[in-house]
């Protein structure tokens, strides 16, 4: 039997189609809805307040797993879902690191208030 280049091309060409046509499993719809939850749960927290820009990274990354499902992608859909996840939990940790920032800044202001209360003390100064 003898191949001819063409067929096998066109061969390599349905099977690249079929592989990229694959429907979403049940395992990347779970990473969909993790990564709805993560979202759900930093919109709750600081995050809400010091870190809007990866919750919109994430929302939008929920928009793309959810046009790649219409387009049957499972490798774009379960790359968004991944991404929404990541940019989330991105936004918690960035969400309690502005939160811990401004508990710092209110310890450094009763800490110096606090010295200047000592000094005027030491001095005999009234408060």
């Amino acid at each position: 039997m003898q191949f001819r280049p063409g067929f096998i091309g066109l061969a390599l060409l349905a099977m690249t189609g079929a592989a990229l046509a694959q429907d979403v499993g049940p395992t990347q719809e779970q990473e969909l809805r993790d990564a709805k939850t993560a979202i759900e749960a930093a919109q709750k927290g600081p995050a809400a307040k010091h870190s809007g820009a990866q919750l919109k990274a994430a929302q939008d990354s929920v928009l793309a797993a959810e046009e790649a499902r219409k387009q049957k992608s499972g490798e774009k859909f379960g790359r968004a879902a991944r991404l929404a996840r990541a940019y989330a939990e991105l936004a918690m940790a960035v969400g309690e690191l502005g939160e811990e920032r401004q508990n710092v800044a209110s310890t450094q202001e009763a800490a110096k208030n606090a010295r200047a209360d000592i000094e005027r003390l030491g001095s005999g100064a009234k408060p």
